[in-house]
């Protein structure tokens, strides 16, 4: 019998936030629940606003799109084409999805007169909030987004986040199908979904959204990579090293995927196993990466 090596999708996989497109210096005794403190009543100031336009909500970033979820989520744009690609649009987005989550803050209370009616404005407020694992703050700016427009769903797609991280996967299914109903073609969505139905062993539903996604013209590395792991969790090598080559060079020598690889050659019994188990164990692995691989290796 064949041992299935299962490595949470957590430390491979990123669950993917859907893109849209303050604080305040006065400091009153907080009445809000402990991780709150810093919300106040001028987040939530009235001024001018400008209408909610949907198909602004999606990048227009031409041949920046190489893999098949960039048009729908900053986190899937690398760090020099967000650079780029904030050249052309406001440049909060980019900051808080470089890390500059602080930097992005002060330019969204910038231009929170014009937006603040926005969806779009307050989802970006809570993935900001969110790339600084602040939960509480983004799920605030996320359900705010949600009262302004029930059925936009990059908020309602990145609540499905944050119920990941909260561990409360049900509610996450719920949020990631929620999105498919307003939104059938949703790759994020589709992919998130795909990554859930993975890690409790429904390979037949997350490969079905994953080849879905890989139809529509793109090869998104982390696709592959959901991929790929399904049909190692499965026991086939040979389909999960026929995924990965199709994979750049550049991204086959990062962990995850070198580990993919390794996890591949064991099960197929093939020599370039153990050149890459030599790799590995010059990468600077987590405990956790490092007990998968100690794993693989008794395969």
């Amino acid at each position: 019998m064949k041992k299935f090596i299962y490595i949470s999708m957590s430390l491979i996989l990123m669950y993917s936030c859907g893109s849209s497109q303050k604080s305040s210096t006065t400091k009153e005794k907080s009445v809000l629940p402990p991780g709150l403190e810093e919300l106040s009543n001028e987040d939530f100031k009235p001024k001018r606003q400008i209408r909610y336009v949907e198909s602004a909500d999606y990048h227009n970033i031409g041949d920046l799109v190489q893999d098949a979820l960039k048009d729908e989520s900053l986190a899937k744009v690398d760090q020099g084409e967000i650079e780029k690609l904030d050249k052309k649009i406001v440049g909060a987005s980019g900051l808080c999805y470089l890390g500059q989550s602080n930097e992005g803050l002060k330019k969204l209370d910038q231009i929170y007169p014009k937006y603040k009616s926005n969806p779009s404005y307050w989802n970006q407020m809570g993935s900001c909030y969110l790339g600084m694992n602040k939960i509480r703050k983004a799920k605030i700016f996320y359900n705010k987004a949600l009262s302004l427009n029930k059925n936009y769903t990059p908020a309602i797609n990145n609540l499905g986040v944050v119920y990941i991280k909260e561990g409360k996967h049900g509610k996450a299914l719920a949020a990631f199908n929620q999105v498919l109903k307003l939104r059938s073609q949703s790759k994020t969505a589709k992919y998130n979904l795909s990554t859930l139905y993975i890690q409790f062993g429904l390979f037949d539903k997350a490969e079905n959204y994953l080849k879905q996604i890989i139809s529509k013209g793109g090869d998104d590395k982390d696709v592959l990579l959901a991929l790929s792991y399904s049909y190692l969790y499965r026991g086939n090598g040979n389909a999960a090293i026929s995924i990965l080559s199709k994979v750049p060079s550049e991204y086959l020598r990062t962990k995850h995927f070198t580990m993919a690889l390794y996890f591949g050659y064991k099960l197929t019994r093939n020599k370039k196993a153990d050149q890459i188990a030599e790799v590995l164990d010059s990468m600077n692995l987590s405990s956790n990466e490092r007990i998968a691989v100690n794993r693989m290796r008794t395969l």
